[in-house]
């Protein structure tokens, strides 16, 4: 009888992810759209020109961190974008391998490769050279940081924490939440742990906001926070006309042939609660 254990369950997950990540690779070479490809790929080229600032001479759609990151890939790799998606897919296989050994601190073999076998079969492939996999991972990093408990990684938590915020600029209001619930709900407040928590979050924070004041560029960064105002403003319309667009359209479907519209409300709905 085959029995399962701890260095058993790393070789499956390794061989699980590992498919996910020569998958990625192989349909990166049939996949190609100038908004999911072109689109970063410009930004990250306009990063390494001398003459053009973030925020000031280009937009920056998500986040600079991931903006310098794919930067610093198209340099190296001489400006070939399919390596935005090889870097795509390592940070999307590395974060589903790091989150299956933060689960395992607290649940059992069988339990974690289960979870391995839904990430698979949910997302198998990387399919856009996207932020969101370096944000997924940042993310899950910060967990496996969270649950060692020590200074070290409770300072590592925050400072992870930072980074995804850098990589997806919105996530930063959500990320002070998380922040301070996890300082409250752990009782960090009780010991020295609270000043590695709030220093490791402050830190990559402090670096961006001397690079942004050195090229006087805050004017500009702060204008990215207003793009749902100017599309209003755009669209002569507001949240509430928006809503009640939304219903009417939804009115308008069949819920046995279009269900997956109503299965948007719930999910919308469900995620508001």
């Amino acid at each position: 009888m085959y029995e399962l254990n701890k260095n058993n369950l790393i070789l499956i997950l390794l061989i699980f992810f590992l498919i996910g990540n020569f998958g990625s690779f192989f349909q990166a070479q049939f996949i190609y759209d100038s908004m999911h490809w072109g689109l970063v790929a410009q930004s990250a080229i306009d990063l390494t020109k001398d003459n053009m600032l973030p925020y000031k001479d280009f937009f920056i759609h998500y986040g600079f961190l991931s903006t310098l990151t794919q930067s610093v890939v198209l340099s190296i790799f001489e400006k070939n974008v399919i390596y935005l998606l090889y870097t795509s897919s390592f940070f999307f296989t590395i974060g589903n391998f790091i989150i299956c050994l933060t689960a395992k601190k607290y649940l059992n073999l069988s339990n974690i490769l289960l979870i391995c076998l839904f990430i698979f079969l949910l997302h198998p492939f990387a399919n856009h050279p996207w932020y969101n996999y370096q944000f997924y991972f940042l993310l899950v990093l910060s967990l496996f940081f969270l649950s060692d408990r020590s200074n070290l990684g409770i300072f590592l938590f925050g400072f992870v924490l930072s980074l995804a915020s850098l990589v997806y600029e919105n996530f930063l209001y959500l990320s002070v939440i998380i922040l301070f619930l996890q300082i409250f709900l752990n009782k960090f407040y009780k010991n020295k742990k609270i000043l590695f928590c709030i220093f490791g979050f402050i830190l990559p924070l402090v670096c961006f906001h001397l690079y942004l004041s050195t090229f006087s560029l805050h004017k500009f960064w702060i204008k990215t926070f207003m793009l749902n105002s100017t599309f209003f403003e755009i669209y002569d319309t507001n949240l509430i006309n928006l809503s009640i667009k939304y219903f009417k359209i939804l009115l308008s479907k069949n819920i046995f042939t279009q269900t997956y519209f109503y299965i948007f409300l719930i999910i919308l709905l469900l995620n508001n609660n």
